[in-house]
């Protein structure tokens, strides 16, 4: 039986919420819960990676087999 690989859908463009848009989200009368509305940021934004440019092994190329970490937790014998 073949089997099909379609290409994937482009992502919906996202909406922001304009500054003149008023809304009831930041008002302090909110006993919390979820937001079923869907105007309220609910993902925490993310922090931005920080990247040393001195760091030489941020340029090194891993590939399989290499060491990675010496932290017994994440290791792991073949």
């Amino acid at each position: 039986m073949p089997i099909t690989i379609l290409r994937p859908q482009p992502a919906a463009a996202q909406q922001r919420p304009t500054a003149d848009v008023d809304s009831d989200y930041d008002s302090s009368d909110s006993d919390g819960g979820a937001d079923v509305q869907g105007d309220v940021r609910m993902r925490v934004a993310k922090r931005q990676r920080t990247m040393v440019d001195d760091d030489v092994e941020a340029d090194e190329i891993l590939t399989p087999g290499s060491i990675i970490t010496s932290n017994p937790q994440w290791m792991r014998l073949m």
